[in-house]
């Protein structure tokens, strides 16, 4: 977190994130195992590598991912550049880099409001792929503060700001434009603060908060063949059809082990926010029984839970996507 008000370009530097990023022709050599130099042709594959230049606590050349020769880069200070007739009203927050720089990303403090008295920030999340499978991302996410759980806007009731733009050739003309829409944008997130604001005083039923659990978590789609041996078993009239289809069904689940393993964590991850519920309704009696509540209680098992990369999942991955499902159902249980 950066604690003094800094121009943005100067704290993308002060990071470690003022490199280069440069497309390097992938080619290849035929006939392969060829040793004769006369002999050999070189072809060009038609794809990139992108690879990030020496840095100062790595001094070796880092590749980070593939792309099309057509892939467009927009370098973090070239970001930083384009954001800064933002600084004025967005202090920069925080700026950081993942998988060697892979992914980077900073957020702009773009002040707050709150729920049922509790304080919650919004930040502008800007989010840059140098990996070839990721894009330009510009959007808001905003931010219990007493928990600091990261709460996202859904699908059907999307962010005002929530834009990803392809690392093609327009994709800064299209960024400055984005940057430039911002602040005439006031009007709709104003209204998603009001939804937040109204889950604080409405109450949640038990079929709402279910909805929500299994929206943010739901089961694995059933794989073909064991659909087909339930259905088997549910068709069976005679003895000997219900012994076959049982038999059958056996026999699929037996190499259905990866469904089963999927079912049973979903089943974890819904109980589990079914006790945090309970807990939040406990330890915030303003909040007890709110959708609130229950929207917290999904995006606090969403960002805390153990897991492989769990920060880049919350802000790029499955875990938005899942309080993403969740504020979706919130939103629809609410009146603004």
């Amino acid at each position: 977190m950066i604690a003094e008000p800094i121009p943005i370009a100067q704290a993308i530097v002060d990071a470690g994130l003022g490199y280069d990023v440069v497309k390097v022709p992938m080619m290849f050599g035929w006939p392969q195992g060829e040793t004769d130099a006369d002999k050999i042709t070189v072809h060009d594959t038609g794809k990139v590598a992108l690879v990030r230049e020496p840095v100062a606590d790595d001094d070796e050349p880092r590749t980070l991912g593939v792309a099309s020769d057509g892939f467009e880069i927009v370098q973090n200070t070239e970001l930083g550049k384009m954001l800064e007739p933002l600084n004025e009203h967005y202090p920069i927050e925080t700026v950081g880099a993942l998988r060697n720089g892979a992914i980077t990303f900073l957020t702009l403090d773009m002040g707050g409001f709150e729920v049922a008295g509790e304080e919650v920030k919004k930040f502008l999340l800007v989010s840059n792929g140098h990996d070839g499978s990721r894009g330009l991302n510009i959007k808001d996410v905003r931010t219990r503060i007493v928990c600091a759980n990261t709460l996202e806007a859904g699908e059907n009731e999307s962010s005002a700001l929530d834009f990803s733009l392809r690392h093609v050739s327009n994709v800064k003309d299209e960024a400055q434009w984005i940057l430039d829409l911002i602040g005439k944008l006031q009007t709709r997130e104003a209204k998603i603060d009001e939804v937040m604001q109204a889950m604080g005083t409405a109450e949640l039923d038990d079929e709402t908060l279910t909805k929500m659990v299994e929206a943010a978590y739901p089961m694995p789609k059933k794989p073909r063949k064991l659909q087909i041996a339930d259905q088997q078993a549910s068709e069976a009239t005679t003895k000997e059809q219900v012994k076959a289809a049982l038999a059958l069904r056996e026999s699929v689940s037996n190499n259905n082990t990866e469904y089963e393993r999927a079912t049973e964590r979903v089943q974890k991850l819904q109980t589990a926010t079914l006790e945090q519920y309970d807990r939040i309704c406990d330890t915030f009696p303003d909040i007890e029984g709110t959708v609130w509540a229950g929207l917290n209680a999904v995006t606090e098992v969403s960002n805390w839970r153990e897991g492989r990369t769990p920060e880049a999942s919350v802000m790029f991955g499955e875990r938005r996507d899942e309080g993403k499902r969740a504020y979706a159902v919130a939103a629809a249980a609410v009146t603004v």
